[in-house]
């Protein structure tokens, strides 16, 4: 088309019916809905998913309640000997994770904290303070007659 000469009715209805056109011709529940669901789902991703908030030095309930029978509390406990560093000093027992061998979220470390607990109290017969620490020496949980994050 030369320069100067105008548009013809047909050229402007063509550029209309690009992205701007279509969006302008769809119903408003679809115009609406769809950024609405957009927005809702994004509210929920940002609030509710995600690692489970475990409080540091808030005792926890128990996060895996099966039963354990002493014989799956020795196998448990020998386990964990081969993977983690287990150090008896007086009634104390000290239990020291490799970095690659520790959970990385808080209910991860709950959980085998609390497995680790229950198996020593049945194989051991009583309650004992346990410490367990990351491959960085970093005290994570202990058990002094109740679980508690560090």
């Amino acid at each position: 088309m030369p320069a100067g000469t105008p548009r013809s009715s047909a050229a402007i209805s063509a550029q209309r019916a690009g992205l701007r056109g279509y969006i302008e011709d769809l119903s408003p529940v679809v115009k609406w809905g769809v950024p609405g669901l957009l927005v809702a789902f994004a509210v929920w991703f940002v609030f509710f998913s995600g690692e489970r908030r475990i409080p540091v030095g808030v005792v926890m309930p128990n996060i895996v309640a099966a039963p354990m029978v002493p014989a799956q509390a020795g196998a448990f406990l020998r386990r964990m000997r081969e993977t983690a560093k287990v150090d008896v000093r007086g009634g104390e027992v000290y239990v020291t994770f490799p970095k690659v061998n520790f959970p990385l979220h808080r209910d991860g470390q709950l959980a085998l904290a609390q497995q680790f607990t229950r198996a020593d109290e049945l194989v051991e017969g009583r309650r004992r303070i346990i410490t367990f620490s990351d491959g960085e020496g970093e005290r994570r949980w202990r058990h002094d007659g109740a679980l508690k994050g560090e």
